[in-house]
């Protein structure tokens, strides 16, 4: 049975559902993966280190998918790659009008809730990393295509 929860302009897609068909094509073309990490009502944020024109932003961590690779996997890489910890994927969260996000130069992006095992560290992608509290959310400058993610995620009853 497929699950899907409207969440404002969002739906919430369960782990079960798998896969969009469109999706698997997306590798070649620039799928990205993001993580939505939280921990109770704190959310995670990276401020990025590199390119120069989003250095000092911040983002939701994640990366591309790499030519054959599945998605979860994918993510799971990144967040081991980037922030030295392993995450429990939990729900997919979807644009209203389609199943990824529109994203920088033209990729477009899956995004999951994720709950972390362990603490992150500082790596080299990053300059600083934080968990947020609900009223501190929009104290930093975050990556304009990560703005509506976030937005949609607060509209979810947790």
């Amino acid at each position: 049975m497929t699950a899907r929860v409207a969440v404002g302009d969002a739906v919430i897609r369960s782990m079960s559902e798998g896969l969009p068909p469109h999706c698997a094509s997306l590798g070649a073309m620039g799928l990205v993966v993001g993580a939505l990490i939280v921990r109770g009502d704190h959310l995670f944020a990276a401020q990025r280190a590199y390119p120069p024109e989003f250095a000092g932003q911040w983002e939701l961590p994640g990366g591309k998918v790499e030519p054959g690779e599945d998605p979860y996997d994918a993510l799971r890489r990144e967040i081991r790659e980037e922030l030295g910890i392993d995450i429990v994927i939990q729900q997919e969260l979807l644009p209203d009008d389609g199943d990824t996000w529109p994203i920088l130069r033209g990729h477009r992006m899956r995004v999951w809730v994720c709950v972390p095992r362990g603490e992150p560290c500082l790596g080299a992608d990053h300059l600083e990393i934080r968990w947020l509290e609900p009223d501190a959310l929009w104290s930093v400058r975050w990556l304009e295509p990560d703005v509506p993610i976030i937005e949609a995620w607060l509209r979810n009853p947790r």
